[in-house]
């Protein structure tokens, strides 16, 4: 629970920096607030959604991918209709954000993995350096 909490929290700010950095090249001087909760909705939703779709067991990485960008897209097409974001952003920026939020989420989850591996890697030369001492 404590990781998706933390998951959710880390895309609502990447999801914000995106949506500040668009807003910039379109002029925008600043975001509203019911914006800002809209967004955290959005990232709980999309979180749920990956809770259920990484259950599922896909034999190809690149078909679990695009799952996950298949949601990603139509829960954020679709929020965006309820809450009327297309009367500020174009869908084709909105997509083209969840393409790049995603792949900053997949380098964050790369980089998180490579430190976890490294972690992982000293405990077992710690473990095997005291066991050849003993």
């Amino acid at each position: 629970m404590k990781k998706a909490a933390i998951n959710i929290m880390a895309s609502t700010g990447i999801i914000l920096l995106v949506l500040s950095a668009v807003a910039a090249i379109y002029g925008g001087k600043a975001i509203c607030i019911n914006t800002i909760f809209e967004i955290a909705m959005l990232s709980i939703l999309i979180h749920c959604g990956f809770i259920v779709t990484h259950r599922l067991d896909f034999r190809y990485a690149i078909l679990e991918m695009m799952t996950d960008i298949g949601y990603t897209i139509a829960i954020t097409l679709i929020l965006g209709a309820v809450f009327n974001w297309y009367r500020s952003t174009p869908v084709w920026v909105l997509v083209i954000m969840v393409f790049v939020i995603y792949m900053v989420g997949c380098l964050i989850d790369l980089y998180r993995t490579k430190e976890e591996v490294k972690v992982i890697n000293e405990l077992l030369e710690n473990r095997k350096k005291n066991i050849t001492n003993r």
